[in-house]
C-alpha cells in the first residue's frame, strides 16, 4: 500500500523517507503512514511470543495517535478500546494459532540448522557423550605449569602438538584445554580419522579439533602419515582461520621419526611434557598424589616418583581397590611390560625397537653411533 501511495499520490514523505520510523514531531499524513508501516513490519517479523511492556506501550501509543490523525476521533477511540478489550473465543483461537505458528517456525529453524550442520546427528551424540566423560574425569585434573603453558601458546598459535612418552598426560591436558576453550564458546570435535577434520570444518565457527596419538601409538604409521599429508592444504586453511584451534597429542618416538617431518603444520608449536621447562615439579607430583592416592610422596617409592609415567601410575592406582600404596609403587614394571608387549605387536619395526632398547640396557645406555657405521 505504501508503495502505491508514495508513487501514485502527492503525499509528502517523512524527512528520512518511508522506510525509517519518523521523528516524534513529524505528524504529517506521510509520516503517520510511514509510522504504521514501520511498526507493522517490525511486529510481523518479531522472533518472540513475548514483548517488553515499555516497547508495547510506545508502539500502541504511536500507532493509535497516527490512526487518530488519519481517521479521526472515532478510529482513535476504537484503538483505545481494543487495548483493554477482553478476547472473545475467535480472538483466542487466533492467538493460539499465532503461538502455534511461532513454535512451528522455531522447530523449522532448528531443523534447518541441523540440516546445515556437516556433522551427522549420530556422530554429534557420540561426541556429546565423549565430552561428558571428559568433563567427569576433568574434575580430578591437577593444573601444572605444562597445562598453563599450553593455554598461553594457544593464544598465538592455531595448531599445537603435545609430545611425550606414554602415561605422561598428553591426552588429559589436551582434553582439559579443550574444555576450557568450550567455556569460551568453542565447539569440541574429537578427530577419529584424518578426513573428519576436513568434513567437519566450518569456516568462521569457533572450533577446537582434538587429535589423539596422531600417526601411531608406538611406531610412526606410514599409512596415517600419508593420509594426513594429503590433507595438509586443508590443515593450513584451518590454521589460517582465527576461529579454529587444533590440539594434537603425539608419542615422542613418533614425533621424532624422520617420516613425521613431512607434516610440518604439526611441528609448528611443540610442547614437550618431559622437557626441563614443562616436566612435573615435585610440588605438582605431590598435588597429583594427594588427588589420586590421598597420600603424600613419602609413601611412594623413589623409582616410581621419578618415572615419566607417574601420572598414569596414579590414575591406575585410583581405579584399583584394596591395594597397598607402598607395594604398588615399589614395582611399576607392569607398566613397562605392557608397553613392550604392545610394541611387539607392531611387526618388524616394533621388534627392531625392542632390540634397540635391549642393546641400550646391555650397554648401560653407552652405545656409540660409530659402532653402527659401516
Amino acid at each position: 500500500m505504501i508503495c502505491l501511495i508514495r508513487n501514485l499520490t502527492s503525499i509528502n514523505p517523512p524527512i528520512n523517507g518511508f522506510d525509517i520510523l519518523p521523528l516524534p514531531g513529524e505528524i504529517t499524513p506521510g509520516s503517520d503512514l510511514a509510522r504504521i508501516k514501520y511498526y507493522r513490519n517490525n511486529l510481523a517479523h518479531y522472533d518472540s511470543n513475548t514483548m517488553d511492556i515499555t516497547y508495547f506501550n510506545t508502539a500502541w501509543r504511536d500507532i493509535s495517535d497516527a490512526v487518530g490523525r488519519l481517521g479521526g476521533q472515532t478510529m482513535y477511540q476504537e484503538c483505545q478500546g481494543l487495548k483493554v478489550k477482553i478476547l472473545d473465543q475467535s480472538n483466542q483461537e487466533i492467538m493460539l494459532e499465532i503461538k502455534q505458528s511461532l513454535e512451528e517456525l522455531k522447530e523449522l529453524k532448528l531443523t534447518m540448522e541441523i540440516l546445515k550442520d556437516p556433522i551427522p546427528w549420530h556422530i554429534k551424540e557420540l561426541i556429546k557423550k565423549q565430552i561428558e566423560d571428559w568433563e567427569k574425569k576433568d574434575k580430578m585434573f591437577v593444573s601444572t605449569r605444562a597445562s598453563d603453558y599450553v593455554m598461553e601458546q594457544l593464544q598465538d598459535n592455531s595448531c599445537l602438538t603435545l609430545t611425550a612418552p606414554s602415561g605422561v598426560g598428553k591426552s588429559f591436558i589436551a582434553r582439559h584445554t579443550a574444555l576450557l576453550l568450550k567455556k569460551e564458546g568453542y565447539n569440541i570435535i574429537p578427530v577419529y580419522s584424518p578426513t573428519d577434520i576436513k568434513d567437519y570444518y566450518q569456516p568462521g565457527k569457533q572450533t577446537v579439533f582434538i587429535v589423539d596419538d596422531i600417526c601411531g601409538n608406538f611406531t610412526a604409521n606410514q599409512q596415517q602419515i600419508d593420509n594426513w599429508k594429503q590433507l595438509l592444504p586443508v590443515i593450513k586453511t584451518i590454521m589460517a582461520d582465527k576461529c579454529c584451534k587444533i590440539i594434537v597429542s603425539c608419542r615422542l618416538q613418533v614425533y621424532k621419526d624422520d617420516k613425521f617431518k613431512i607434516l610440518s603444520p604439526f611441528k609448528s608449536c611443540e610442547c614437550n611434557l618431559i622437557s626441563d621447562k614443562l616436566c612435573l615439579t615435585s610440588v605438582e607430583k605431590t598435588n597429583i598424589a594427594k588427588t589420586y592416592i590421598g597420600t603424600s610422596m613419602t609413601d611412594i617409592d623413589d623409582l616410581s616418583s621419578k618415572c615419566d609415567f607417574f601420572p598414569l601410575l596414579c590414575s591406575l592406582y585410583h581405579e584399583k581397590e584394596d591395594v597397598d600404596v607402598k607395594e604398588y609403587f615399589k614395582n611399576p614394571f607392569d607398566v613397562y611390560k605392557r608397553e613392550l608387549d604392545r610394541l611387539s605387536e607392531h611387526g618388524d619395526e616394533g621388534n627392531y625397537k625392542i632390540c634397540s632398547l635391549a642393546l641400550c640396557v646391555l650397554f648401560n645406555n653407552q652405545l656409540s653411533e660409530k659402532w653402527f657405521k659401516r
